[in-house]
C-alpha cells in the first residue's frame, strides 16, 4: 500500500514539475508542500522506505529522476558537482518545509511561496533574474 501511495505521489510531482517547466517558469509552484495530509503521507512513506527496500528503492530513483529535471531545466551538468549539491540543497529544503507543515501550518502561503523563490534563487543561479545570473558568471 505505501509503496502504491509513494508512486502515485511521485508521478504527481513530476507531472506538476513538468506542467511548470513547459510554461516557462523558473520557480514551480511549491502548492505541495502546503496539503498537511500529503505531507503526512510523505512522513509515514519516508518512515517506511526504512523498512521497506522496495520503498527506499523508488524513493531513490524519484530523486534521481527529480535532481535530473531540475539539472536539464538549469543547463547543470551531472559532473557539475557543485551544481549538484545546490540542487540537492533546494531539494532537502521543500522536503523539510513540506514535513515541518505538518506542525506549523503556513498561514501566508503568498509570503511563504516568495521566501521559498528567493531562498532558491540564491541557492540556483538559474532561477533567479539575469542580474543574479550576470553577477555569477
Amino acid at each position: 500500500m505505501a509503496l502504491a501511495v509513494q508512486l502515485k505521489m511521485g508521478q504527481e510531482t513530476f507531472d506538476a514539475l513538468k506542467t511548470a517547466m513547459s510554461a516557462g517558469k523558473k520557480n514551480p509552484s511549491c502548492e505541495s508542500i502546503f496539503d498537511s495530509r500529503r505531507s503526512s503521507l510523505m512522513l509515514t512513506i519516508l518512515t517506511e522506505c526504512t523498512r521497506n527496500p522496495d520503498i527506499k528503492e523508488k524513493i531513490t530513483e524519484n530523486g534521481a529522476r527529480l535532481r535530473a529535471m531540475i539539472s536539464e531545466a538549469g543547463g547543470i551538468s551531472q559532473d557539475d558537482q557543485e551544481g549538484q549539491y545546490r540542487i540537492l540543497c533546494v531539494m532537502a529544503m521543500y522536503l523539510g518545509m513540506s514535513i515541518s507543515n505538518i506542525f506549523t501550518l503556513v498561514e501566508n502561503r503568498e509570503l511563504m511561496t516568495k521566501i521559498l523563490a528567493q531562498a532558491e534563487s540564491c541557492i540556483l543561479p538559474f532561477c533567479g533574474d539575469k542580474k543574479v545570473k550576470a553577477a555569477q558568471h
